[in-house]
């Protein structure tokens, strides 16, 4: 994505992909309490994430379809999110949902705010 599009977009996917990492972990969480089985929403994660192996597989990267990189990010998050449900079984227990859920909560209060890299002094 990066080499398509430059890394001043590195960001804007990134928060698609936790975004909809988190609703769709919610979500996932919210069909199996309305008794919708696990298999079922593995399947639906499969058919998913191949769906977009396939679709990576034969795209080629254009710079002005900027809304494909964002979509294809987001794919990735729900199909994420569906298995970090699904495979750890008790989802309150995961550590990565957390950090999704700070890092949107950190781009919407602060959004100018200095990325990380900036702030902390690498020790060579």
């Amino acid at each position: 994505m990066s080499c398509t599009l430059g890394v001043k977009h590195v960001g804007y996917n990134m928060l698609a992909y936790g975004v909809a990492s988190v609703v769709s972990t919610l979500l996932s969480n919210h069909a199996e309490q309305r008794r919708v089985s696990r298999e079922a929403l593995v399947g639906i994660a499969a058919v998913l994430q191949l769906g977009l192996l396939v679709f990576l597989l034969v795209w080629i990267p254009d710079i002005n379809l900027v809304g494909v990189f964002v979509a294809v990010s987001a794919l990735s998050g729900i199909c994420d999110g569906f298995w970090i449900t699904q495979c750890t079984c008790e989802y309150i227990s995961h550590p990565q949902i957390y950090v999704a859920v700070a890092w949107l909560i950190r781009a919407v209060i602060c959004p100018h705010a200095a990325p990380l890299s900036s702030v902390v002094r690498w020790h060579e």
